[in-house]
């Protein structure tokens, strides 16, 4: 029987309300050179210690958001690349619908060019 370990759902909680901060601020103004932890902390409504728990720096906030979303991508990719005939469709339609649920922040992370 394998131990795993469950997160906090107050640490979920924090990781997602920072991460939908990072990527509002970044749709207001892409220029990461004007984003500080202050701003993302703010519209976060939470703290900078919060922060500093889960984050060591913007730029890790903004690498683990990437990884989430591009994991969040390709394991739809994978289900669609691998279901049978019948099923392409469906998952077809759920992949493109991620990618329009999630338009605005794909579109912000590309823009950004430390994204490659």
């Amino acid at each position: 029987m394998t131990s795993q370990k469950k997160e906090d759902l107050r640490a979920v909680r924090s990781k997602k309300m920072f991460k939908e901060a990072l990527l509002e601020l970044l749709m207001e103004n892409p220029s990461l050179s004007k984003l500080t932890v202050q701003k993302i902390t703010q519209r976060a409504e939470l703290n900078r210690a919060t922060f500093y728990l889960h984050y060591e720096d913007i730029t890790d906030l903004l690498r683990q958001t990437t990884k989430e979303l591009i994991e969040e991508l390709s394991d739809k990719l994978d289900v669609m690349v691998h279901a049978d005939f019948i099923e392409d469709e469906y998952y077809l339609i759920r992949f493109l619908d991620y990618i329009y649920e999630n338009r605005k922040y794909i579109g912000v992370l590309f823009e950004q060019t430390n994204f490659e």
